[in-house]
Order: structure tokens, then C-alpha cells, then sequence
């Protein structure tokens, strides 16, 4: 019986999740600065990730990147296949909106994910900001252990430690899973 209950209780937090905020190290606020810095000297994000210049190598030494799988930027572009397609089709779960945005949080619970605070394997994560009292998601990646592995944008897919994140991407997270 008091199984039944504990196991009652963790599903009735998980129901109740709410993205956290985002926090970030001195450490992280600093490689988040370097990144800004190197994209603003090189460009953009694709112009970096397809550099064949060491560029690339050695800002992802500094800041823990890995890239998984070197991806074609524009034929990624053309098809759509970005953050979200990635994550979802990679876990087996079909895409739940046409774009990323809106009320996420309604939007995956219509869908059939539960919301937790903390990583669940096999799941998601959504990186977002507050728009008012709605969570609006902007980034989409996957929980890989420790790690999370994202596609950036419609450029390469890269592994990074969850709180070292472009701002763009928001100060909030929140976990999903089937």
C-alpha cells in the first residue's frame, strides 16, 4: 500500500512539473560569452560549424562540445530538419506542433509526454522563456546521459552539458518522456 501511494505522489509531481530556471555557472557564463564572441567574429553558427579552419576544434575543446554527426547545412535548411524534427523522430515520437513555440507545455502534455524537473532516459529537454504565464520552448534537444544532444539550428548535431546553451535558447528548461 504504501508503494501504490509513493508511486501515486511521484506521478501527481511529475504531472505538476514546471520548467526551472536555467542556472548558470561563472565557468558557463564565461564559455557563453566566448561563443557569442566567436560567432560574432565568424558570422553565424553554420558559418563556424562548417569551417574546415581549427576554428571550430579548438572552441569546442575549450567548452566540452562534441559534433555526433556532421549534418548538410543546406539541404537541412531546405527540409525543415531542425532541433525539434531531430529530437522527436530520433526518440520514436512524432513532431507535436508545426513549429516550435506557442504553450509548449500544453502542447506536450496533448501529446502524451509527462513533465519532470529532472532527466528521464529515453527523453527530452526543451530550453524556453516565460512569455507572461505561458512556457513558450525554443530549443529542443535529447537527454544522453549527463550530456544532451542537440542539433544546432539546421547545422551539425553536437553533444554539450545541459547548461551550457546559446541565450537565445532561454533561461528555463523543462524535461519530457513517454
Amino acid at each position: 500500500m504504501r508503494s501504490q501511494q509513493s508511486h501515486s505522489r511521484n506521478n501527481e509531481q511529475k504531472q505538476n512539473a514546471s520548467p526551472r530556471e536555467l542556472i548558470i555557472s561563472e565557468s558557463d557564463k564565461i564559455a557563453r560569452a566566448q561563443i557569442l564572441s566567436l560567432l560574432e567574429n565568424t558570422g553565424s553558427l553554420a558559418t563556424l560549424l562548417e569551417d574546415p579552419t581549427p576554428k571550430y576544434d579548438r572552441l569546442a575543446d575549450v567548452l566540452g562540445l562534441r559534433i555526433i554527426e556532421k549534418r548538410n547545412l543546406y539541404e537541412d535548411d531546405t527540409n525543415l530538419y531542425f532541433c525539434d524534427k531531430h529530437a522527436f523522430t530520433s526518440l520514436g515520437y512524432d513532431v507535436p506542433w508545426e513549429m516550435i513555440g506557442g504553450d509548449t507545455m500544453a502542447l506536450l502534455r496533448n501529446a502524451g509526454f509527462s513533465l519532470s524537473n529532472t532527466p528521464v532516459e529515453p527523453g527530452g529537454i526543451v530550453y524556453g522563456n516565460y512569455r507572461g504565464e505561458v512556457f513558450s520552448g525554443v530549443h529542443v534537444g535529447i537527454v544522453r546521459g549527463d550530456k544532451i544532444e542537440s542539433k544546432f539550428s539546421y547545422g551539425h548535431i553536437i553533444e554539450h552539458d545541459t547548461n551550457l546553451i546559446f541565450p537565445r535558447w532561454g533561461t528555463h528548461l523543462i524535461y519530457f518522456h513517454k
